[in-house]
């Protein structure tokens, strides 16, 4: 008879009982045949591999997914010892025969591992439960099968069943006891009879035919080499196509798999995938997080609680979720090259499904290279519209000040000090940096300021007309003299010069008018103060390197760096961990950004590293290799461009203009009789410049030139000396096309060009002085300048990086104490100009506004109410802080500063708060997003 598993655990309590002094024990009469069976039993629980506690378990019997009333009558079988149980040996002399029996019956079962590969199966894995031993060969596990029929679709939260077979309230299921080392069977039970119902039910949709493992291991092995999805497809189908598995049947009669993926296929490969690297996608995104940080937890993963510096789960929905990473590369990193040194901060958004921002800190190797130092995660707030703009200058000093501490944690205490920092035009983020540096100089990105000045010159400078270009051209000109300017004084009088001339010009045509309003933008909001003026303009590019104590050129004045970091971020690190280019989930990103994508970057680092310690060693090896390093590191002059005058009618026209307005010069002798110079005014010049822009051209008969508009003119001055004047000037013959300037070069290279005192030229020369009475432009350093033809093409590129070394330049070393008193002064002055420059659109309308409101006697609908409170309270918080701002401002003893104390202290925690699963919310989901071009003015 069948053994009721649940008598073995009354067994085993009544022999955990002592038993009592008064109890009798009973004797009973048995005969040879019960003895010898007694013998059996005892001698198949000595060579069954199944110790007595396994044997006193009942089948999990709740993990079948069925309808109560089906439960009960089950639970009713086992309690009339219905239910069968067969127990097999693993050890002794009969433990073949056992096992032949075991298979045999597994196969009668039909859940045998050939049986349960068929499609057409209807046995499905319900639970399983591995038994872990002291010897890893010891270790058992336990399978309960259940069959379809008998699977409640409504149990298992289905509206639709998707199950081949109907439900017919089958009863049958099996559990499986075997070793996991050697796949011996120990036990078999539970109820294998099927009611009629199931055994006449016949399939009601077609069965879905699995993919063989095989293809799912290749699958997965590409998609770890970060292979695109249709790249392993393809892949796949050239291997099905050469029969490249090799457990792939010849015969495709004999296929019981499908071995072509399929698009469908994709979910469950990126399931597996995200599994194998240990991120469960069954649970919450925040979930994982929390769980492999806290220590507690059996997920937990200590690479990654030792690389997440801080960590805060959103546990209210005015909280954030906040995770900063540093591994300790990138710490080390941060005291080579932020510690008093230069870095950089920028923020991106865009990553992950969840409206979450990521900022970046980041230094400059010796190589110019940039070097990732932290990356600080956070959460947008709840309600927020715009995730870019999810942040403020509280979380930012927060987090920057958590990474200051872990920083100065890694090297025992040490204080760490960064001298310059480099940003946007964002406020926030410049403020948050001066909240916790408050010695740092601040530089403006000057990609970002002149991003911002053309796009108000666009804004107020419309039209198509040569007029509106011509002004286009003269504001950028100026613009540009603003940002190499080294003196406030001296930029406030450069626009004070064209403000004369706009105003003068705007007399005959109100067209200048519109250059005015550009100008006013200028003066009133980055020429405000020159705390303002010092963080974009080239004189705090000198201050800033001499806080350094290096060259100004080694400063970086762009967040270039880290563009160009958010770009390769986004488009190649993170594109390749995509679905399909579906958004990250938030868990994958932080994974994948701590375990993958830093280390890939310090081994990338380091491999270069030595990859040019062994080229320079190699070039040392070289005959003279000493002096090739050494003219390699210094830098030796660039061969001169090869040039060639091609056919162009614009520039041509443009050429004959500045000859008709008389704005180039005659020819004057270079220095050793080598060739012309001509100088000539900017073509935007007027009669009303005071200073207009002057340009030198050379014709140096050693070298051929390019053939820009002012070349063109002096070609043409030329041609008329010699027709006009008749004098005898050398003929200049420059090349047409590519191959006839390299022909010409390395004929010059060749033989070399001595113009000798006697040369035809110099005669002429001497002899231009004295007959031509063209313009003289006196007191005009030689000074050569790149033409700009195109005046609106790639501004934003232009850095404008000249090094001034022939400038003698008086700038004296500024204390620190002087330079920290500056930076504030220029945050506080561009908030301060912001506000007016807005204040100066807005008010206007909001007084016409009141007037009207106060006019038609207008009453608030009831449904208005809420959300006219709520404007109104943020009119009323500015208002309250502008008219505080007023009477502060009336007091002069009175000056606002920033200092490091407004900064709430808070300590780094990289271990989660203690709390449940389901006291933690989510991060607010996010849309699929598009950067779009910025048009902002500020």
């Amino acid at each position: 008879m069948p053994k009721d598993p649940s008598k073995h655990s009354n067994r085993k309590a009544n022999r955990s009982q002592p038993i009592a002094a008064t109890q009798r024990l009973r004797w009973g009469i048995v005969t040879p045949e019960e003895a010898a069976s007694r013998g059996q039993t005892a001698s198949m629980r000595q060579h069954s591999g199944l110790r007595a506690r396994s044997q006193a378990t009942d089948v999990p019997l709740k993990k079948l997914i069925t309808t109560t009333e089906q439960l009960h009558k089950i639970e009713a079988l086992y309690e009339q010892n219905i239910a069968e149980t067969h127990q097999f040996f693993v050890a002794g002399p009969n433990t073949s025969d056992s096992q032949i029996e075991a298979a045999c019956l597994m196969a009668s079962l039909g859940v045998d591992i050939d049986a349960r590969d068929d499609p057409s199966s209807r046995w499905n894995t319900r639970w399983s439960s591995t038994a872990a031993r002291h010897t890893e060969s010891k270790d058992t596990r336990r399978v309960l099968y259940q069959c379809d029929c008998g699977y409640d679709h409504v149990a298992a939260g289905s509206q639709t069943r998707h199950v081949p077979v109907p439900f017919t309230e089958c009863l049958a299921h099996v559990e499986v006891t075997y070793m996991v080392h050697t796949e011996q069977i120990l036990r078999i039970r539970g109820v294998f009879d099927h009611n009629d119902a199931c055994k006449a039910a016949v399939f009601t949709r077609i069965p879905p035919l699995p993919v063989h493992p095989a293809v799912y291991r290749v699958a997965l092995a590409q998609l770890a080499q970060g292979v695109p999805m249709k790249d392993v497809r393809q892949a796949n189908q050239r291997l099905v196509q050469s029969h490249g598995y090799p457990e792939m049947p010849r015969d495709p009669r004999d296929w019981k798999h499908r071995w072509v993926l399929e698009s469908r296929d994709s979910c469950s490969l990126y399931r597996q995938f995200s599994r194998l690297n240990g991120v469960k996608t069954s649970h919450k995104p925040h979930l994982n997080i929390h769980a492999w940080l806290d220590p507690e937890a059996k997920e937990y993963n200590a690479v990654l609680a030792d690389a997440v510096f801080h960590y805060s789960a959103r546990a209210a929905a005015d909280e954030r979720f906040e995770a900063c990473i540093a591994t300790k590369d990138m710490k080390a990193m941060a005291w080579k090259y932020g510690h008093q040194s230069q870095i950089l901060l920028d923020g991106t958004f865009g990553l992950c499904d969840s409206k979450l921002l990521l900022f970046i800190l980041m230094g400059i190797d010796e190589d110019g290279h940039g070097v990732p130092l932290a990356f600080l995660f956070f959460s947008a707030p709840s309600g927020n519209k715009h995730t870019a703009a999810g942040y403020d200058t509280k979380i930012l000093a927060k987090l920057l000040q958590l990474w200051v501490a872990s920083v100065e944690q890694y090297r025992n205490g040490e204080k760490f000090r960064p001298y310059v920092a480099v940003t946007d035009t964002d406020m926030k983020e410049r403020g948050a940096l001066l909240q916790v540096f408050p010695w740092i100089v601040l530089l403006i990105c000057r990609v970002h300021l002149r991003r911002s000045w053309k796009n108000h010159r666009n804004k107020t400078i419309k039209g198509k007309a040569a007029v509106y270009a011509e002004i286009r051209n003269q504001l950028h000109t100026l613009e540009d003299a603003l940002v190499m300017s080294m003196s406030f004084a001296g930029a406030k009088a450069r626009v004070a010069q064209e403000r004369i001339l706009l105003e003068a010009s705007a007399l005959a045509d109100p067209s200048y008018n519109s250059g005015l309003v550009h100008l006013d933008y200028l003066e009133n909001y980055w020429l405000q103060s020159q705390g303002l003026w010092e963080s974009w303009a080239e004189f705090g590019r000198h201050r800033a390197a001499s806080v350094l104590c290096c060259s100004p050129d080694k400063v970086v004045i762009t967040t270039n760096h880290l563009e160009s970091f958010n770009n390769v971020l986004k488009n190649h690190h993170i594109r390749r961990k995509q679905r399909g280019g579906r958004r990250l989930r938030l868990d994958v990103l932080i994974k994948f950004v701590v375990t993958d994508m830093i280390p890939s970057l310090f081994q990338q680092r380091r491999m270069e590293r030595a990859e040019r310690q062994r080229y320079k060693a190699w070039v040392l090896s070289l005959p003279g290799g000493d002096q090739l390093w050494q003219e390699k590191q210094t830098g030796r002059p660039s061969n001169q461009p090869l040039m060639f005058l091609v056919v162009d009618e614009g520039r041509d026209r443009l050429a004959r203009e500045l000859v008709l307005h008389k704005q180039i010069s005659a020819p004057t002798l270079l220095p050793g009789d080598t060739g012309l110079s001509f100088t000539c005014y900017s073509s935007v010049a007027t009669e009303l410049d005071e200073e207009p822009v002057i340009y030198t051209i050379l014709l140096n008969f050693s070298y051929r030139g390019g053939a820009c508009k002012h070349i063109r003119a002096a070609l043409i001055i030329i041609d008329q000396l010699r027709a006009e004047r008749g004098i005898q000037i050398p003929a200049i013959c420059l090349p047409s096309t590519e191959v006839d300037a390299r022909r010409l070069h390395s004929n010059l290279v060749l033989q070399g060009i001595q113009l000798g005192d006697n040369q035809p030229i110099a005669a002429s020369a001497h002899r231009l002085t004295d007959i031509l009475g063209g313009p003289k432009l006196d007191g005009v350093g030689i000074e050569i300048e790149a033409e700009q033809d195109e005046i609106d093409g790639s501004e934003e590129e232009s850095e404008c990086e000249d090094d001034n070394d022939d400038d003698e330049l008086s700038l004296s070393v500024p204390s620190l104490q002087t330079i920290t008193s500056s930076s504030q002064a220029g945050l506080q002055d561009q908030a301060v100009a912001r506000t007016l420059h807005d204040l100066r659109r807005i008010a206007p309308a909001l007084g016409d506004l009141a007037t009207l409101l106060r006019d038609t006697g207008a009453t608030l609908p009831l449904s208005d109410v809420p959300e006219a409170s709520i404007l109104c309270s943020h009119l009323l918080t500015f208002t309250s802080q502008l008219s505080a701002m007023i009477t502060s401002s009336s007091t002069p003893s009175s000056s606002a500063t920033i200092d490091s104390a407004t900064v709430p202290s808070v300590s780094a925690s990289s271990g989660p708060s203690k709390l449940s699963a389901g006291d933690i919310l989510p991060p607010s989901p996010e849309k699929l997003q598009k950067r779009h071009e910025s048009y902002s003015v500020h």
